[in-house]
C-alpha cells in the first residue's frame, strides 16, 4: 500500500508539529478517508471468502493499524503553519496582522497602538476613527488633532484657525494683537477714540482753499476736505517726513507731487499708517486730486469745541480732528 509508506516519517512528524502545509494537510485527511473506505471494503470480502482466520485476522490488524495511525483528528490547525501570519483589516481600514495558534484558530488582528496581549497602550482606541471633516485644528475625537494653527492665529470651537484681537484695557489705537489696531479703548481729555484714533471735536474756520485759511487766520494753515466734511475746514497739515520728494524727481506709484512733496495717497484712514489721517489738502478730492495721508493735524487755537449738538458760530463747521 503506497498510502502508509508517503504518509509515514517526516511528514508525520511535521503534521503533530503544526508545521504541515494546508495543502498537503487536505491531501493526507483525503488519504485518511481512502484508508477508512478501504479497510470496511476489505473487511466485508474477507467475511465472505474462505480465508483462513490467522489471514483475515492479520490482513484486518494491518488495515487497523493504518487507520490508527493516519485517522483524521480534530487537533489539525486549519489556519495552517503555526506561527504563520495573514492580513486582516484594522477598525478604520487600516491593514493588521493576525497569527495562526496551536489550536488551528488565527489570533486577534494585530493593530498599530495594541501590545502583545491585544490590549490598547497609551490610551489609544484601536478601534476609533478621526473625525475632523471640514474641521483644520482641534481634537480628531480620537486623542489626536486635525491640524494646527499659526502664531498669533488659535483654534476655534468650531476648528477653524483665527486670531482673536485683544484690547481690553488698552489704549486707543493700540496693537490689537493681530495686525491691527483697537478702535475703541481709553483717550485723556476730552479726546474720544473712534476707529482707532482719539479724536476732539473742534469748530474749523470754513475755507476753499489755503488763500482762505490765511485771510481768516493769523498763522498759515491748509484747507483740509474731511471724509464727512462739505467744505473744507483750515487745520494745520503735516505729511510723513519719511515722503519722497518730487522737486527734481516724480513721485513713486501711490504718491502725488504737492508743494515740492510726495503725498500718499489714500481713500480712508485704512490707506494710511498707524494715527493717520486720509484728508484732502486745498481743494475737494479728484481723480486727479486724490486724498492724502496726514501724520499730523493742528487746530488753530482760534477753533473752540463744538456745542453739544455739534453746532458751531457761522462760517465754522465742527469737525473730529486727531487730539493733539
Amino acid at each position: 500500500m503506497f498510502a502508509p509508506v508517503f504518509l509515514k516519517g517526516n511528514v508525520l512528524a511535521a503534521e503533530a508539529k503544526g508545521l504541515l502545509h494546508p495543502v498537503h494537510r487536505t491531501f493526507l485527511c483525503m488519504t485518511r478517508m481512502h484508508l477508512w473506505e478501504t479497510h470496511r471494503v476489505a473487511h466485508e470480502r474477507l467475511r465472505s471468502s474462505n480465508m483462513d482466520t490467522p489471514t483475515l485476522t492479520r490482513l484486518l490488524c494491518v488495515s487497523a493499524l493504518a487507520l490508527t495511525l493516519f485517522a483524521c483528528t480534530d487537533d489539525t490547525p486549519t489556519c495552517g503553519v503555526v506561527g504563520s501570519t495573514q492580513t486582516c483589516v484594522c477598525p478604520g481600514g487600516a491593514s493588521g496582522a493576525q497569527t495562526c495558534q496551536a489550536d488551528g484558530t488565527f489570533g486577534v488582528c494585530r493593530c498599530s497602538g495594541m501590545d502583545a496581549g491585544g490590549s490598547v497602550d497609551s490610551g489609544t482606541d484601536a478601534a476609533c476613527i478621526p473625525s475632523c471633516g471640514a474641521r483644520v485644528c482641534g481634537d480628531d475625537g480620537c486623542g489626536g488633532v486635525c491640524g494646527e494653527c499659526t502664531a498669533p492665529e488659535t483654534c476655534s470651537p468650531g476648528g477653524t484657525c483665527a486670531c482673536v484681537p485683544s484690547c481690553g484695557g488698552a489704549a486707543c489705537g493700540a496693537d490689537d494683537g493681530c495686525g491691527g489696531v483697537c478702535e475703541e479703548g481709553t483717550c485723556s481729555g476730552d479726546a474720544t477714540c473712534m476707529a482707532g484714533a482719539c479724536m476732539i471735536e473742534r469748530c474749523l474756520t470754513e475755507c476753499m482753499d489755503a488763500i482762505h485759511c490765511d485771510a481768516a487766520l493769523e498763522d498759515s494753515y491748509s484747507c483740509l476736505y474731511y471724509p464727512d466734511g462739505v467744505q473744507g475746514g483750515c487745520t494745520g497739515f503735516m505729511r510723513d517726513p519719511s515722503n519722497p520728494s518730487c522737486e527734481f524727481e516724480a513721485c513713486p506709484e501711490g504718491f502725488t507731487c504737492r508743494g515740492f512733496a510726495c503725498n500718499r495717497n489714500c481713500e480712508t484712514a485704512a490707506d494710511c499708517g498707524p494715527g493717520q489721517t486720509c484728508v484732502g489738502v486745498n481743494g475737494p478730492p479728484t481723480p486727479s486730486v486724490p486724498r492724502h495721508c496726514a501724520v499730523r493735524l493742528t487746530v488753530p487755537p482760534e477753533s473752540g469745541p463744538c456745542g453739544p449738538d455739534g453746532s458751531c458760530a457761522d462760517g465754522t463747521q465742527c469737525q473730529a480732528v486727531p487730539a493733539p
